[in-house]
């Protein structure tokens, strides 16, 4: 998904209002963010919970992320388990 920092300049070498790449990998109430700052760099962070992820950033678009998902879901209709 494509995100714009807002929190502090100099944090993990990332800069205020600039957009970055994430993906994002959640366990629990822990979120682990991998942040591309340039091609084949990435920058992994951990944010203890979601309020603190959106601390310090804003999510732009996570069309690619969607699409993805529809196209799984099209292709493995009959292999998502259901949950009661």
């Amino acid at each position: 998904m494509i995100c714009k920092f807002i929190g502090k300049n100099g944090s993990l070498g990332l800069r205020n209002g600039e957009y970055y790449n994430i993906n994002i990998i959640k366990k629990k109430e822990k979120i682990l963010a991998f942040i591309e700052k340039s091609y084949k760099h990435i920058t992994e962070c951990l944010y203890d919970n979601q309020d603190l992820f959106l601390k310090n950033w804003e999510i732009r678009d996570i069309s690619r992320e969607k699409t993805l998902l529809q196209k799984m879901i099209k292709e493995n209709d009959n292999h998502i388990p259901h949950i009661n």
